[in-house]
C-alpha cells in the first residue's frame, strides 16, 4: 500500500540548529555537565509542490540534559 504522500512531491522546508555543551571540573573527581540542543527551537516542515499546501510539521522541542560525574 502506497504511503499518503505517493506521487504528491514534497519540499522540506531549510532548517539549522545550534546546539551547545559546557562542562565544569570542580575537582579532578568532581564534574558537572551540561548540554542543550536545538537552541533556537527550529522545526521541520514541508509542503506539498501541488499548491503549497502543508504536508508535516514536526517539531523536537528544546532537549536540555545536565549531568553530574564523580569519580574516585
Amino acid at each position: 500500500m502506497p504511503d499518503a504522500y505517493s506521487g504528491l512531491g514534497l519540499m522540506t522546508g531549510a532548517r539549522g540548529t545550534l546546539d551547545a555543551s559546557l562542562s565544569y571540573n570542580f575537582t579532578e573527581e568532581f564534574v558537572v555537565s551540561f548540554e542543550g540542543s536545538n537552541l533556537l527551537d527550529e522545526v521541520d516542515t514541508a509542503t506539498s509542490i501541488l499548491g503549497n499546501l502543508p504536508a508535516d510539521y514536526f517539531d523536537t522541542g528544546r532537549p536540555l540534559m545536565l549531568g553530574a560525574r564523580y569519580s574516585f
